[in-house]
């Protein structure tokens, strides 16, 4: 007998949600950081070796 798995793909769709969520906001979280550090005349090579450490 084949049981519906409703429950599986809304748990996936969730799942998938929150972890594609969770890398927008890192990204965001190091896209502002670029920017606040350019704007203090960092050069580009110090705020690409920040990110690095």
């Amino acid at each position: 007998m084949k049981k519906e798995k409703n429950g599986y793909y809304i748990y996936s769709i969730v799942a998938v949600t929150v972890i594609i969520g969770l890398f927008a906001f890192v990204a965001f979280l190091l896209y502002d950081l670029v920017v606040k550090l350019a704007d203090k005349d960092y050069s580009n090579n110090t705020v690409i070796q920040t990110l690095i450490t």
